[in-house]
């Protein structure tokens, strides 16, 4: 490993480690201060609006999840597209890419930051905020899922 690609790794894992100790005391100072506190769910039809911003909360239709990254948000929304939408989901698998990765595949070869939401179907979550939640709603709509139905509680970092 080069001492270019060393520091890279070493950056990354500063940022992971500081991005989990935000979410630990977020989570801690939430539960100490109530569950009232957690702010009005917003539409992600404007993923600009998310930058600079967490999640706390996502709701699919009646279903709630409790989340504190933008990847377990992706994780969730594509879980359930997996269950009410296997077939549809499993035909745009590995037809989904960008300019150099796979986004929607049936493995994580090739992914910067493979999320696994199924044995066999993976995304790719190594995107800024607007990017990530600009591709789960262009799979929502290739798969005939309103994204409508998605909601997310959203507090500033």
């Amino acid at each position: 490993m080069t001492k270019e690609e060393l520091l890279k790794e070493l950056d990354r894992m500063r940022d992971k480690m500081i991005r989990s100790i935000n979410s630990d005391y977020d989570n801690l100072r939430m539960k100490l201060t109530g569950e009232e506190n957690v702010p009005a769910p917003i539409h992600l039809d404007n993923p600009h609006k998310f930058i600079g911003r967490k999640p706390v909360k996502l709701y699919i239709g009646s279903e709630e999840y409790s989340v504190s990254k933008w990847s377990e948000v992706a994780y969730f929304l594509l879980c359930k597209l997996n269950t009410e939408r296997y077939n549809e989901i499993r035909g745009i698998s590995d037809k989904l890419s960008g300019k150099k990765r796979t986004i929607l595949g049936s493995s994580g070869d090739g992914m910067d930051r493979a999320l696994k939401v199924d044995e066999d179907l993976f995304f790719e979550s190594h995107f800024g905020t607007e990017m990530m939640l600009t591709l789960l709603l262009k799979i929502c709509k290739y798969v005939d899922f309103d994204s409508n139905t998605i909601l997310v509680s959203v507090i500033n970092r």
